[in-house]
């Protein structure tokens, strides 16, 4: 049983009087809730409303509901955020395995270095936009490390670089 449903000895008037009153969500007063079920656009809550409310714990138990409601959308945004996570880095390694595939399929050693340089240029961008999308999804290092001679690339890429174009990178 939650803390906001009907309690024990609880009549049916003050529960449904109760339900409109939690309901109203975090900025809810017995006097709105007062002025909602009379019809009324001006008033206040009496005594009679006062005392059932805090007999009947209309606050705590809205409070709680609140709490709940607030909990289920925390969590239902959290799983929005992963599954968009999800989704980014799942494009990102298909985008970096056709871009490799491209690299590797371009058969550069018969390609003169002015061909390759025209043909690969947008691929080898492409490659590395991909390789630090995937590091800052996963939260990892995305900087790039400076070589004393060559591009500026980490171990790990220059590697896959020296794989395609050789060491002479």
């Amino acid at each position: 049983m939650n803390e906001w449903d009907r309690l024990p000895g609880e009549s049916g008037l003050w529960y449904e009087r109760f339900d409109i009153y939690r309901l109203a969500g975090s900025g809810r007063s017995l006097d709105a809730t007062y002025r909602l079920v009379s019809d009324r656009t001006e008033g206040r809550a009496g005594a009679i409303w006062r005392k059932t409310a805090e007999k009947w714990r209309w606050q705590e138990r809205a409070e709680a509901w609140d709490a709940v409601e607030r909990e289920k959308l925390r969590a239902e945004e959290e799983e929005r955020r992963r599954a968009a996570r999800e989704e980014r880095l799942k494009l990102l390694g298909e985008a970096r395995k056709a871009v490799w595939t491209g690299l590797e399929n371009a058969n550069l050693a018969k390609l003169s270095e002015e061909e390759a340089r025209s043909m690969l240029g947008t691929l080898r961008i492409f490659f590395f936009d991909a390789l630090k999308g995937e590091r800052l999804e996963l939260g990892e290092p995305t900087e790039i490390v400076r070589r004393d001679s060559g591009p500026a690339v980490d171990d790990k890429t220059r590697r896959a670089i020296e794989k395609v174009y050789g060491d002479e990178s």
